[in-house]
């Protein structure tokens, strides 16, 4: 699945980030940071970024549901990565 910037929008808004243009940029830089990472390296970051989510429970909640969307754009393989990654989180 290939991310455009209209999804990049919506999903920022979801979480409630302000969805403007350099908001969208910076969410394709951090996205482009994970490509090439073992998946030992993701899964420490996966696990940083739990416990950083958890210390704000509303917070938490919103972006759990922004990536549980992100699952209907999604297919096969994708699907299944996405649905470790969030009971990783969980």
């Amino acid at each position: 699945m290939e991310i455009n910037q209209k999804m990049l929008l919506d999903l920022a808004a979801q979480l409630g980030l302000h969805s403007d243009q350099r908001s969208a940029s910076r969410a394709a830089r951090m996205a482009g940071q994970f490509e090439g990472k073992s998946e030992d390296q993701l899964l420490r970051e996966i696990m940083a970024l739990k416990e950083e989510m958890r210390a704000n429970p509303k917070m938490y909640q919103k972006q759990m549901q922004a990536l549980r969307s992100l699952r209907n754009m999604m297919k096969g393989e994708q699907r299944r990565r996405l649905d470790r990654i969030l009971e990783l989180l969980e």
